[in-house]
């Protein structure tokens, strides 16, 4: 990632809001001028993400991202990941969770798995699922559904009819 831009702080903390030391993967919070005071209208979702700042001034908030992140020894940033699944589709924030729901709210659907695969065009949502009705609910009729119940970035680019989901024991 490199290293914060001008009147902007980055932590990467553990999950009792400590400094991890160098090298060690953390969660990013970032913190500064830039930094908002929450989500309009969502009061649960801003008290999960913005927290007060440990570190700065009194009533200074930081920003918990949902990244992961460790600080190199030359003072840079390096990005490791992400705290949840969510992923990001042509600059749009994905919860696979969200697109895993709208797949099994389909009445003919009795399990799903959503995951991401890279391709050249960047990454794609892929879905598959497990139907009593192959010959009703096929990979046309299922991406119709979510039409109506997920926003474009979120459908999945390919639908995929298994007969069982693969478990482990």
């Amino acid at each position: 990632i490199g290293s914060p831009v001008w009147n902007t702080v980055v932590h990467v903390l553990d999950r009792f809001l400590r400094r991890v030391p160098v090298g060690v993967v953390g969660e990013l919070y970032i913190g500064g001028v830039g930094v908002g005071r929450g989500y309009l209208h969502q009061a649960d979702l801003t008290a999960e993400r913005f927290v007060p700042d440990p570190f700065g001034r009194s009533g200074g908030r930081l920003y918990r991202t949902g990244d992961r992140g460790r600080w190199l020894p030359d003072g840079r940033l390096e990005y490791r990941g992400r705290t949840d699944d969510q992923v990001k589709i042509r600059g749009h924030r994905v919860e696979l969770a969200e697109v895993h729901a709208a797949i099994t709210g389909h009445p003919g659907v009795t399990g799903a798995a959503v995951v991401t695969r890279v391709h050249s065009t960047g990454v794609q949502i892929v879905g598959y699922y497990v139907t009593d009705e192959p010959d009703v609910v096929d990979p046309e009729v299922l991406r119709r559904y979510l039409v109506g119940r997920l926003p474009e970035p979120m459908r999945p680019a390919y639908l995929v009819a298994v007969e069982r989901l693969p478990v482990t024991a």
